[in-house]
């Protein structure tokens, strides 16, 4: 056996750690607005537990598991050696010498800057918790297996954004994000207008949340999801049709360029108008007022930073989604069609719950 044979085993570990901790977080971006129990699963004092307990369970649980496949790669990094001494005079300088790197990392690198965010935040809430009257509440959750800002919740949401953020670096790993991205948002937002047609085989309507719920209890968090995703949408529509038109191949007739174009420009219209309409049937204002402030301002950062032909590839999107999108919600079909109120859908089901939390 060569001495070079355990860097090649212990690469290939690496590389296959990569690959499971890249999985995890797919698993995680696709899946977690998408959890649901059945509403007669449990009994919980929240109304809407039946999709929350399931995504807090998910998301602590992929958090985990992504923390100790990091540990186990960063264990394979690390050297048994170290040249730092923990000396009493070394431990004094130490947080003056992390301040000044930490000073020359922002300044050299704005690309750290949402790191640096995301370490303030925790650090906030580590402190918050520190010196919470009830730390036990501070630390799990007035309800441990529901949603809260918990410290317990805030770690498992960093542990994930720090796995994306540090270890996204090709671009196929970037088109796999998006395309989770996409493919939750059009799900989600497609069942949201399944329901307002009636149309809630899954039964999640749920009557406190309005009845547009799709796959998150309340209308409200089905609008906001919807809101982060459509952007997104946007952003991979515009970068996809930069391919086309390609110069002609000789394999491949221009012709054939063009509606492979064509047809790549419908699949994306398609994902937006299902966006669109799913955020339109929430009718919640807010998500309404922020998807806008977000395509507005993605047009001008398109502009800016691409140019003119990228903004108008962004605004033959957009545009050809809003007209179908319009055409659809004002079919005769959507007046006559309303949607489903609570557990109307459901006869003989009588469900009782003392109080329900979020908005």
């Amino acid at each position: 056996m060569s001495a070079t044979t355990p860097l090649i085993v212990t690469s290939q570990i690496q590389t296959w750690l990569n690959r499971v901790i890249e999985l995890l977080w797919l698993v995680a971006v696709f899946l977690l607005p998408l959890a649901f129990f059945g509403q007669d699963y449990a009994q919980s004092e929240a109304v809407i537990a039946y999709v929350e307990v399931p995504k807090v369970a998910l998301l602590r649980t992929l958090a985990g598991l992504m923390a100790a496949l990091w540990l186990i790669d960063w264990g394979l990094h690390s050297s048994p050696e170290s040249n730092i001494l923990l000396t009493p005079r070394n431990l004094r300088v130490l947080p003056a010498r992390s301040l000044a790197w930490l000073k020359n990392e922002i300044l050299s690198q704005p690309r750290r800057w949402p790191l640096v965010a995301a370490g303030f935040y925790l650090g906030t809430t580590f402190l918050s918790t520190a010196l919470s009257g009830s730390f036990r509440v501070s630390l799990w959750g007035e309800v441990p297996g529901q949603d809260s800002y918990s410290t317990y919740n805030v770690v498992a949401y960093v542990i994930l954004f720090a796995m994306i953020a540090t270890r996204l670096k090709t671009r196929s790993q970037a088109w796999r994000l998006l395309g989770a991205i996409v493919a939750m948002g059009v799900l989600v937002s497609g069942y949201a207008v399944l329901q307002h047609y009636g149309q809630d085989f899954l039964h999640l309507s749920e009557s406190t949340g309005g009845a547009t719920t799709s796959f998150m209890g309340n209308r409200i968090f089905a609008a906001a999801v919807m809101m982060m995703t459509i952007p997104v949408t946007a952003v991979a529509a515009v970068t996809s049709l930069f391919s086309f038109p390609r110069p002609p191949e000789p394999t491949r007739p221009q012709r054939n360029q063009w509606a492979l174009g064509l047809a790549i420009l419908g699949i994306w219209v398609a994902a937006l108008t299902i966006q669109f309409l799913g955020l339109l049937f929430t009718l919640s204002r807010g998500p309404w007022i922020g998807s806008l402030f977000a395509l507005v301002l993605l047009a001008v950062l398109v502009t800016v930073f691409v140019g003119w032909k990228g903004f108008s590839r962004l605004a033959l999107v957009l545009g050809l989604a809003s007209v179908v999108t319009v055409m659809v919600f004002f079919y005769p079909s959507a007046a006559s069609s309303g949607p489903p109120r609570g557990n109307k859908l459901y006869p003989g089901r009588h469900r009782s719950h003392r109080h329900r939390r979020g908005g």
